[in-house]
C-alpha cells in the first residue's frame, strides 16, 4: 500500500494529514484561523 493523503477542512481552519502505511510514522499538520500555527504529531503505529 502507498501513502495516503486525506485533505479534511474544518471551520477552524484547513486540516492537513498525511498518513504513510501502517508500519509508518503519521503527520499531522493542522492550522487555525487565528494564525499558521503548525503542529507535527508523529506516531510509531498508522491509522
Amino acid at each position: 500500500m502507498g501513502p495516503i493523503l486525506v485533505q479534511s477542512w474544518s471551520s477552524m481552519g484547513p486540516i492537513l494529514v498525511h498518513s504513510s502505511s501502517s508500519l509508518g510514522p503519521v503527520l499531522v499538520q493542522s492550522w487555525s484561523s487565528l494564525g499558521p500555527v503548525l503542529v507535527h504529531s508523529w506516531s510509531s503505529l498508522g491509522p
